[in-house]
């Protein structure tokens, strides 16, 4: 009772509601064909012992990369992240464990299952080198209009107010100082903002970001997840 009269009366809670909130769900998980095939898995595995990191066999598949055929032919082990194809690891990057295998511990039975050393060395060398990592499953919003910037530096804990081509990683704030969601703001014109956030946390944060925006008509904000794939160049030497 005192959580759904916080809800109602500010919007906020004291203890984090995110695994309630009905607005976090993906758009084809709230489709028949996707919950059908999910309770349908759900049924057969109801008393299966399940590994923590086993993925659901179906349903799958339902958002590819638009490279994603490539990632099959390096040997890609793929995990389901909102819907979309992700690897985990690369059987082409076993060459890393050439140079380091004695950095990477082994494992054996239950914990050995859906894990591979090659993750270790794929870490390893994104620290020492670099790596170009997928992230089309990361959740895209575009911000614009002439109040895109009063609105994102009400909304952000950092300065949005940047130069264009600037790229802000920042936090969204309750009304009580409590971290909503952790992105980065990228300024793609005078005017306009490109929003990168988690794929598993991209709805909630889009109907956050809906919630607070004026009704004017001066902010529009635009789902562009599916519109765009991405790829992000990590590690010392990526510049």
């Amino acid at each position: 009772g005192k959580t759904m009269a916080e809800w109602m009366d500010s919007r906020t809670t004291e203890f984090a509601m995110h695994e309630a909130w009905t607005r976090r769900f993906q758009p084809h998980e709230t489709t028949k064909t996707w919950m059908y095939a999910r309770v349908d898995r759900q049924y057969q595995e109801v008393y299966d012992i399940i590994h923590p990191l086993q993925q659901m066999e179906n349903p799958r598949n339902v958002r590819l990369a638009p490279f994603h055929q490539r990632l099959v032919e390096q040997g890609a082990h793929f995990h389901s992240a909102a819907g979309w194809e992700a690897a985990h690891w690369y059987e082409e990057n076993a060459r890393l464990l050439e140079e380091y295998d004695e950095r990477i511990p082994h494992r054996r039975g239950w914990e050995a299952m859906n894990w591979s050393r090659i993750q270790g060395a794929e870490h390893l060398a994104t620290r020492d080198k670099t790596a170009l990592y997928n992230i089309a499953n990361f959740a895209k919003f575009e911000v614009r209009g002439l109040g895109a910037l009063p609105f994102l530096e009400y909304m952000a804990a950092n300065r949005i107010d940047r130069p264009v081509g600037t790229m802000v990683y920042t936090t969204l704030c309750t009304a009580s100082g409590g971290i909503k969601a952790d992105l980065t703001i990228t300024r793609t014109g005078p005017e306009s903002f490109l929003i990168l956030t988690g794929g598993g946390t991209g709805p909630a944060d889009l109907a956050w970001l809906r919630m607070h925006a004026p009704t004017d008509g001066s902010v529009v904000i635009e789902d562009i997840t599916s519109k765009y794939a991405g790829v992000a160049l990590w590690g010392p030497k990526a510049r």
